[in-house]
């Protein structure tokens, strides 16, 4: 199998070769081309094989020399679990027709420290660009480093609508992977893979980021204002996956976090399993809350 991805998404599944759509298409191509595919069909998924996607088939079998070979687009996937996606089917129906494998861990030298925590926070439709959002994000990036450094996965690259929070001045303890990473449209996501890998959890925006968190096997925060955008299926198969697993993975609106903060007794947060917590481990006298 030789997969046909972008910015270097090949690394998710451990073949020893690839191609890069960036290699064959600039940026704004492809932004076109996603932009018409929304406009056509109201989604951002590849529900069809289009005439965009038949010509990169084409140029990728032109540049790898094959005259006869079989493709495998992502529509199959979608189509076939449309059911599930849309909420007529549910988890009992669509387990026996995936299976979800470890992801390899792309090994991506970058000098950061040893025990990390990555945050992301970015606009997108469950997570509004605001004054309001802007500030939690600051001050939970602040309240973190004080305890562990901070990864921020920011590539510095605009090649989609998501809008990404950096606060400024960047506060101690805090990196950027973009400072880390001479990162480019050919492998940003590689890059962001092998830093969440190694990560010792993740907290930002629920969106595509929790997943690759999740399927890292990378305990996590994941927060949004407003349920909108995004299919109720992935958060049910996310979560589901993360009870089999045993990986914590929270999903949380954030108006619900002083709910959370009123009903816990501080006694069951001083008697949290040891692990629970990012700060180092310390004797059962010296926790506090």
């Amino acid at each position: 199998m030789i997969p046909l991805t972008r910015s270097a998404a090949h690394v998710w599944y451990g073949c020893p070769q690839a191609i890069e759509i960036y290699g064959m298409r600039d940026v704004r191509d492809v932004r076109i081309e996603n932009r018409l595919r929304v406009a056509r069909t109201g989604m951002l998924k590849q529900m069809a094989v289009t005439p965009f996607d038949r010509q990169i088939y084409r140029d990728a079998a032109e540049t790898l020399k094959l005259k006869d070979y079989l493709t495998l687009h992502p529509a199959w996937m979608y189509q076939t679990l449309q059911p599930f996606w849309h909420g007529d089917r549910g988890l009992a129906w669509v387990e026996p027709q995936i299976k979800l494998a470890p992801l390899p861990r792309p090994e991506i030298p970058m000098g950061l420290p040893e025990r990390y925590v990555v945050v992301s926070f970015y606009a997108r439709p469950t997570w509004e660009a605001s004054a309001m959002t802007a500030s939690f994000a600051k001050e939970t990036i602040a309240l973190l480093a004080k305890s562990i450094p901070v990864v921020l996965l920011s590539t510095s690259l605009h090649m989609d609508d998501h809008l990404e929070y950096i606060p400024k001045p960047l506060p101690e303890n805090v990196f950027v992977l973009a400072d880390k990473f001479a990162c480019t449209p050919q492998n940003s996501l590689a890059a962001m893979s092998a830093v969440m890998a190694k990560a010792a959890a993740f907290v930002g925006t629920y969106g595509g980021l929790s997943h690759l968190a999740l399927r890292y096997g990378i305990p996590s925060v994941n927060l949004y204002t407003k349920w909108q955008g995004i299919m109720l299926a992935h958060k049910t198969l996310s979560e589901a996956l993360a009870l089999q697993i045993g990986v914590p993975y929270h999903v949380l609106q954030l108006g619900q976090i002083p709910i959370i903060q009123e009903v816990i007794p501080r006694v069951v947060m001083q008697q949290a399993p040891r692990g629970s917590s990012l700060k180092k481990e310390v004797a059962p006298s010296e926790q506090t809350v």
